[in-house]
């Protein structure tokens, strides 16, 4: 370990021993199926999925995990009998999710084109959701230290403990294997701690679910979990399954035989990366699934993947959480702000990526760099409200699209303003229009084999969470001690949200406004990172610049 990762884990292990180096031991309870109460009374159904939905196959699950402490008199608030039955009452709003996601099969001149997914629900068949009781035979403080320790400082080592050393194997329809016959789309663990504790983990095929919907979920759960605990009448979610409409922003006909040029080139002038050469060590991940009438006829073939610039099989990064108080976030987007060309307003959010980016970009060069090559930055770009007419809010799916920022290293290096203005003049571009002609990609002979995006070195990628609420999520004992997004460990992969429950005791002379805005707490960068550019990185005196010890 180098001094600067020592020197952290150090001060994390003074402040909390919560670094225990033996991974949790975890025991398998049991392992059922849930269904919603009468799941086939209204017959089978089959819903084909939207296009950015099917985009998102190949993406990783939709995962997260909520730990809570044992809650002081509340006693049986996580019991998993009241839980899994405030699970069951809120499945009944939710019941394809317990169906079956599979392919369509492959037919053209029906619009139903290779790689096109549907969920089927309403069968004795469905496989339900999978619930996983299992119990870890040490106490929750041994592995996770609470919010208030990790956000006095600052950094905190995340390669001692993961979500992944708790939770039981399980096989989710489509991810990693086109097989999905029998196989769950959603699967939810519940692990009970030495100490009392539970955590509550969600891992979802990203075709039926983006972060957006996974909360609009836990929160319709937990808000029926907590009648259920007073004796009150139980809430009645009213979630939106309803994939057409997303497809109706279509620009043109999306099951037409041929796509409109008009259309298309515009898709390709947006600032995408859409590599389109899988790597021969690297098949089972990369190539496009091979269904029924799989098909070799790929329109317009994409450029090149460059295979060369990710170390797939390099050792594994190292995982920092880095806490920023509102002080150093108002800070920061000041000073980038008057960094940024004229006239260009960025948001809170731009300024604190484009302060990382830069940050990373530097601790990645090395002395025979060619500044010249470009830093990417690949963002998530959710579109519910950028359509005209805007989705619902409780709209369920993956309506997401990944956009590319790209710069010379130099320019990232020297200065976050230049990242900062490139990404906000980026997302910009994604209008209801625009998003409009992506969605025509349809016309591709596969959805799933253009990426939209890249790993390596030169890459970084960005999932944001800020304004979702992770830490406002009440089951009714009370507010997480720690929330998991378990983003996959791969170098350039970072997460953002905020940094945990509020107290009013960390940087409350600096708070702004009334709380409701993500940066009026501290907020929390999830960073994967290859250890020695972590190394780098943490040294860097600028990451600490606008922070008043």
């Amino acid at each position: 370990m180098s001094s600067a990762r020592a020197q952290h884990a150090d001060s994390n292990n003074a402040a909390d021993k919560t670094n225990a180096l033996a991974p949790p031991v975890v025991e398998l309870v049991s392992r059922t199926r849930l269904f919603p109460e009468d799941h086939t009374s209204s017959g089978v159904r089959e819903t084909p999925l939207s296009i950015l939905d099917n985009f998102s196959v190949r993406f990783s699950l939709v995962h997260a995990a909520w730990y809570y402490d044992n809650p002081a008199g509340r006693e049986g608030a996580f019991s998993p009998h009241t839980l899994l039955y405030s699970l069951r009452k809120t499945l009944n709003a939710y019941p394809q999710w317990a169906g079956q996601l599979q392919w369509i099969p492959y037919d053209p001149s029906r619009g139903q084109r290779i790689g096109r997914v549907c969920i089927s629900y309403g069968s004795p068949a469905d496989p339900g959701i999978e619930v996983i009781l299992a119990h870890c035979t040490t106490p929750m403080s041994a592995h996770v230290a609470d919010g208030q320790t990790r956000i006095k400082a600052g950094v905190w080592c995340a390669d001692h403990f993961s979500t992944a050393q708790v939770l039981l194997p399980t096989n989710i329809a489509l991810w990693d294997s086109p097989v999905c016959e029998g196989r769950p789309g959603v699967s939810v663990q519940l692990t009970t701690f030495a100490c009392g504790g539970v955590s509550i983990a969600l891992r979802i095929a990203h075709a039926l679910a983006d972060a957006t919907s996974l909360f609009q979920f836990v929160n319709d759960w937990a808000a029926i979990h907590r009648a259920v605990l007073d004796g009150c009448t139980l809430p009645v979610p009213a979630p939106v399954f309803n994939p057409r409409l997303l497809d109706k922003a279509c620009l043109e006909d999306k099951d037409g035989a041929e796509p409109d040029p008009n259309v298309i080139h515009p898709v390709r002038s947006l600032p995408v990366d859409t590599p389109g050469n899988a790597s021969p060590t690297c098949s089972s991940m990369t190539s496009a699934p091979r269904g029924p009438g799989a098909c070799t006829d790929l329109t317009a073939r994409a450029p090149r993947m460059p295979w060369a610039e990710w170390k797939i099989v390099a050792p594994a990064s190292a995982h920092y959480h880095i806490c920023f108080t509102p002080t150093e976030i108002q800070e920061i987007w000041e000073a980038v702000s008057a960094d940024t060309p004229a006239r260009t307003r960025i948001s809170r959010l731009d300024a604190l990526l484009a302060f990382i980016w830069s940050l990373i970009t530097r601790a990645r060069s090395v002395p025979d760099a060619d500044d010249s090559a470009p830093a990417r930055m690949v963002v998530a770009i959710g579109v519910r409200a950028r359509l005209v007419p805007r989705l619902p809010d409780a709209f369920l799916g993956s309506p997401i699209l990944l956009s590319l920022i790209s710069l010379p290293g130099a320019e990232v290096a020297a200065s976050p303003g230049a990242g900062a203005a490139a990404i906000r003049n980026t997302v910009s571009q994604y209008t209801s229009e625009a998003i409009g002609a992506v969605l025509n990609m349809a016309c591709q002979s596969n959805s799933q084999r253009f990426w939209r995006a890249f790993l390596g070195k030169r890459y970084t990628t960005v999932t944001s969470w800020v304004g979702l609420g992770g830490y406002k999520l009440d089951f009714g004992g009370g507010l997480p001690r720690y929330v998991d997004p378990v983003i996959p460990g791969i170098d350039g992969c970072i997460h953002v949200m905020e940094a945990g429950p509020s107290t009013g005791g960390v940087d409350s002379s600096a708070r702004r406004g009334t709380g409701d805005r993500w940066y009026d707490e501290p907020v929390c960068l999830s960073l994967h990172l290859a250890t020695e550019v972590m190394d780098r990185l943490l040294l860097d005196p600028q990451l600490r610049k606008y922070r008043d010890e």
